[in-house]
Formats: C-alpha cells, structure tokens, sequence
C-alpha cells in the first residue's frame, strides 16, 4: 500500500530562502491530497511533477495567509483547466471570500458551500 507525504512548503508566515509557505501531498494508493495551499503551492507542485488534476481533495487546516494564499490561484488555474469536479474541504473556516475573487474572475464557474462537509465544491 502506497502511503507518501510529500512536503511542499513548510515556512510559517512569509517565505525564505530555501523554505516555502505550508502545503502538503498525501498520496495514499495514488489519490492524492493537498493539506493546506500556501503561497508557491503552484510552482512547488510544478517542482515535484505533481499535476493538479490529480488532486483529489484539498484540506485547509486553519485561515492563516500562510496557509491559504495559494488557494485562489490554484482554484483558478483548475478551472483554467477545465476541472469539472473537486472537494476542497475545511472545516472551520469560511472559504467564501476566497470563492467570491475565484467568482469574479471566472464567473461561468459554479463554487459553492458543501454544508454537510463544510468544504468547497468546483463544478463546471
């Protein structure tokens, strides 16, 4: 059984040299899971060869910057790309202004509140 993390960015609150801003791959029997999306996330996954369509599920752990920057462009860029389907999920945060800029930016994208988990669905 294939259980791997791998560590994106681990910087708490403004980059370094060397260090990126939180985010996470869990890849467990090759669904991958994205713990957190710092900014950078981008460029980290692009370093890993981690595609982002292959991201199954986003979790966002708390709403500090450091860990959710990177979450409106990812969204964007996901859907730049055509994704029709994801979860994002957090549950204690409230993901709405970020769905609100990602809204204004592709308006022809449906991002909405999914209350039973308390996560981010995208949907074309």
């Amino acid at each position: 059984m294939k259980f791997e993390l791998t560590i994106l960015g681990s910087n708490a609150a403004v980059p370094a040299n060397n260090r990126w801003l939180s985010a996470q791959v869990l890849n467990i029997q090759e669904q991958l899971f994205l713990i957190d999306c710092g900014e950078g996330t981008q460029f980290r996954m692009q370093e890993f060869q981690i595609r982002k369509n292959k991201i199954r599920n986003i979790f966002i752990t708390h709403l500090h910057g450091d860990h959710i920057f990177g979450l409106a462009g990812l969204l964007t860029s996901m859907a730049m790309a055509g994704r029709t389907e994801g979860h994002y999920s957090s549950r204690y945060i409230d993901l709405n202004p970020i769905l609100e800029e990602a809204r204004s930016v592709f308006p022809n994208t449906v991002l909405g509140i999914d209350g039973q988990t308390y996560g981010v669905l995208l949907k074309r």
